[in-house]
C-alpha cells in the first residue's frame, strides 16, 4: 500500500485516524512522494514479486490530491519495470474529486476503485464532512455516478460507527439499491485522547482503554453483522460480496482469509509513506513499528513500541432464516484504533469471495461451490 500524499486529505471526517499523522513528520514540507522515490518504489516492488500478477494499492489521505499526471507516470513506470509481470492497480478515494477525465483514465487502465461511503445521506454526512464542516454525500454520489457511467469497477468501504450500527438493514440495503456489489464494513474502534508522540502503544500496559463516542461496542458490532447477514444470505448470496462474510467462510473451509485481523498470523501487508518509510499496514497509524528507508535503499528498523495489542474479542452467531445455517462471526477483532481511510485498503483486507454459495440445511456442514480466492486487498473478478 503506497501513500503518495501521506496524510493529506480534502475532508475532515470526525473519526479519521490518519489526518493527525501528518504531525509525525513535522518537516513543514508538502507531504508528497517525489518522482525519484516513486520510480524506486515501483522498480523494487516489481523486483521482489514471486508471482506473475502484481497488485499496487494507492491510498491516503486522499490520493486523488495528486494530479492525474502523477498516475499516468505510475502506469508508464509500471510498464517500464514490469519484467513480464501482469500489473493491476487499485486506489482508495473519498470520491469527491472524481471527474470525467479521472474516470476515463481509470477505465482505460483497468484500475479498481474503492470508494469511502457511509450509507445514505443522513448517515454519511454525520461524520464525513469537508474542511468547512459541510456534508460530502452529494459529491461522493456524483463520483459514483461517473464511475458507473464510464464502466469503472468499484467497491465500497463503509465505516460502521455507534450511530449507523443501530440501522443495519437500512445501511446494507442502501448499497444494494445503488448497485454496489462489493462491500467492506470497517468498525470504528478509536482510543480517546491518544497521544501522538512515540512510543504510541496500542493499549496501556494494564489493558484499560477509553474509546471515543463513535466507537462500536462489541455486542453492537456483532448484532449489526448478524442482522446484515440474515438479510444477505436470504437473497444476495453470489450477487453481493461482503468482505467479513467472505473471510469468515474462508476460515471455516481452511482457506487463508486475506484479512489480516482474521488470519492466523498478521503482518503480510506493508504500507509505504510519502517519504519512503515502511510499516505494517495494520499498525502504521500507531507508529508501533516503522522501517525507514536509508540513503542506500535498504530498510532498517526505526522504532518498535513495547506495548501489546489488546483483545476485546467476542463472537455472535448469525443464524440464517433460510435454512438454519449458523455462522460464528467475530464481534471485535481488537481494541486498536481503526477507521475507513484504508484498504485497503484497510482492517482493510482482501475480499475473498465464493462466487456462488449453495447452502443445504439437510447436509451438515453446508456445501459451498464455485470457490474463488485471492490474497489481494481488493479482488477483481475476471470472467
Amino acid at each position: 500500500m503506497a501513500k503518495p500524499v501521506g496524510a493529506r486529505c480534502n475532508l475532515a471526517c470526525s473519526y479519521c485516524y490518519y489526518l493527525e499523522k501528518g504531525g509525525m513528520y513535522g518537516d513543514g514540507g508538502p507531504g508528497m512522494m517525489t518522482d525519484d522515490l516513486l520510480e524506486l518504489f515501483i522498480k523494487q516492488y516489481m523486483a521482489c514479486q514471486t508471482q506473475r500478477e502484481v497488485l499496487f494499492t494507492w491510498h491516503g489521505g486522499e490520493p486523488l490530491l495528486r494530479p492525474l499526471s502523477f498516475y499516468r507516470r505510475v502506469v508508464a513506470l509500471q510498464r517500464k519495470h514490469a519484467g513480464g509481470h501482469l500489473v493491476d492497480n487499485c486506489i482508495q478515494t473519498n470520491g469527491t474529486l472524481l471527474t470525467e477525465e479521472w474516470c476515463r483514465f481509470l477505465k482505460d487502465n483497468n484500475w479498481l476503485v474503492g470508494v469511502s461511503l457511509d450509507g445514505p445521506q443522513w448517515m454519511h454526512d454525520r461524520h464525513r464532512r469537508d474542511n468547512r464542516g459541510e456534508g460530502t454525500f452529494q459529491k461522493v454520489m456524483r463520483g459514483v455516478e461517473l464511475l458507473d457511467r464510464h464502466g469503472v469497477e468499484w467497491n465500497a468501504m463503509a465505516v460502521v460507527n455507534s450511530h449507523n450500527a443501530e440501522h443495519p438493514r437500512e445501511f446494507y440495503r442502501f448499497f444494494r439499491d445503488i448497485g454496489c456489489r462489493f462491500i467492506q464494513f470497517t468498525p470504528v474502534v478509536e482510543r480517546a485522547g491518544a497521544p501522538l508522540s512515540p512510543p504510541l502503544h496500542a493499549l496501556p500496559s494494564d489493558g484499560a482503554v477509553a474509546v471515543t463516542a463513535e466507537t462500536v461496542a462489541p455486542r453492537q458490532w456483532g448484532e449489526f453483522l448478524c442482522t446484515v447477514f440474515d438479510e444477505w444470505v436470504v437473497r444476495d448470496v453470489g450477487e453481493i460480496f461482503v468482505q467479513i462474510f467472505d473471510a469468515t467462510l474462508a476460515n471455516w473451509v481452511g482457506v487463508e482469509p486475506g484479512v489480516c485481523s482474521m488470519a492466523a498470523f498478521c503482518g503480510n501487508a506493508l504500507a509505504m509513506e510519502h517519504n519512503g518509510d515502511v510499516s505494517l499496514a495494520t499498525i502504521s497509524s500507531s507508529r508501533n513499528t516503522v522501517w525507514e528507508t536509508s540513503s542506500t535503499n535498504h530498510l532498517r528498523r526505526w522504532h518498535t513500541a513495547s506495548g501489546r495489542m489488546g483483545s476485546a474479542a467476542s463472537s455472535s452467531s448469525c443464524r440464517s432464516s433460510a435454512g438454519g445455517v449458523v455462522l460464528s462471526l467475530p464481534a471485535m477483532a481488537s481494541a486498536r484504533k481503526t477507521a475507513s481511510c484504508g484498504l485497503p485498503t484497510g482492517r482493510r483486507g482482501s475480499i475473498i469471495s465464493a462466487r456462488a454459495i449453495v447452502v443445504s440445511s439437510s447436509m451438515p456442514p453446508p456445501i459451498w461451490t464455485s470457490w474463488r480466492g485471492s490474497g489481494a486487498r481488493m479482488v477483481r473478478r475476471r470472467g
